[in-house]
């Protein structure tokens, strides 16, 4: 066992070694370990460091293309977004038209975790026969003050004045 160490170690240690020699000559690009090449020399053969100015008389002239003028990108026309008013009596027209067609007795056990306001407004747009067997199925107290509501929500007429 020790024979097989003695030969291992030395040999990962060689091989790692001329890994990060040739890795540091250049010859393996590796981050970290290979150096950055350097810029070739200019025409005198001495590079410039530290941005000095080029020499005015050995600089080459070239044409430049010229660069294409950018389109200027038409903004798109954003449409208006519609604005959506809420509002409640059409969701209780659906819920009622739904309603008329359901057993009373289906009905007591879906209405009875609602609260008035929206039981009422709903009652105001089914049949008056199914609306008044809920009614009448219902604790009194309760059934006088759903019909409060419905009262004073079908006394709510729009302003005329605000429709100019």
């Amino acid at each position: 066992m020790k024979k097989v160490i003695l030969i291992v170690v030395p040999l990962l240690l060689l091989i790692g070694g001329g890994v990060f020699g040739a890795a540091k000559m250049g010859f393996l690009k590796i981050p970290g370990i290979t150096p950055v090449k350097k810029k070739g020399a200019n025409l005198y053969g001495a590079q410039k460091l530290y941005g000095e100015a080029k020499d005015p008389k050995v600089a080459v002239k070239t044409k430049e293309a010229p660069k294409p003028k950018p389109k200027p990108k038409s903004k798109p026309k954003s449409e208006p977004k519609p604005e959506f008013i809420r509002d409640e009596n059409v969701g209780a027209e659906a819920i009622a038209e739904l309603w008329n067609e359901m057993p009373a007795d289906k009905l007591m056990a879906m209405v009875k975790d609602w609260e008035n306001d929206n039981l009422a407004r709903v009652f105001r747009f089914m049949d008056a026969g199914q609306s008044t067997k809920i009614l009448a199925s219902l604790d009194p107290k309760r059934a006088s003050s759903i019909v409060k509501i419905m009262q004073a929500q079908a006394s709510q007429v729009p302003n005329p004045e605000l429709k100019k």
